[in-house]
């Protein structure tokens, strides 16, 4: 399978979670809801996803911060990193697939976490990430940005 077409699923996936969450649960996020209740609410959809799909072999975890048995630092963050939400494979860094960052729209400054996602990412980094997505949970629907091979791209279709 292409990495596009991978990108696509690992997004899709996502996506699906999260407009389920605005279905259910926007009254959270029209309420500024704590970031960490609706990252949960997602995290419990896309788990599902995950368990029926080609990826239930691999680890979903939140706020995830190891890298095997040490921190999962980069070098713009050498004391380490937490991403939101990771499909990777525990204690291994050859199956890296999405990181996400979350944002709420009182609070959408996303410098760092794209930082950090374009570390995630970067190809010649340590840990390779397929994709990173960022998602900004606005009042009434999420807005993305995605990161791929360590850079900013405007639509998952970039290379």
């Amino acid at each position: 399978m292409s990495k596009l077409k991978e990108r696509k699923q690992l997004f899709n996936m996502l996506q699906r979670s999260v407009d389920a969450v605005y279905t259910n649960f926007s009254k959270v996020i029209q309420v500024k809801g704590l970031e960490q209740c609706v990252v949960a609410l997602i995290y419990a959809h896309l788990f599902q996803k995950v368990q029926s799909s080609k990826y239930k072999y691999l680890d979903l975890n939140s706020e995830y911060n190891k890298n095997c048995d040490s921190v999962k630092s980069t070098p713009n963050f050498p004391k380490g990193v937490r991403p939101d939400i990771i499909l990777h494979k525990m204690w291994s860094n050859d199956e890296n697939k999405i990181a996400i960052e979350f944002k709420g729209w009182w609070n959408n400054d996303d410098e760092k976490d794209i930082q950090k996602l374009k570390d995630l990412t970067n190809p010649t980094g340590e840990y390779k990430y397929l994709l990173g997505v960022w998602v900004l949970l606005e009042k009434d629907a999420p807005s993305y940005k995605f990161v791929i091979n360590g850079e900013e791209k405007d639509s998952i279709d970039a290379e």
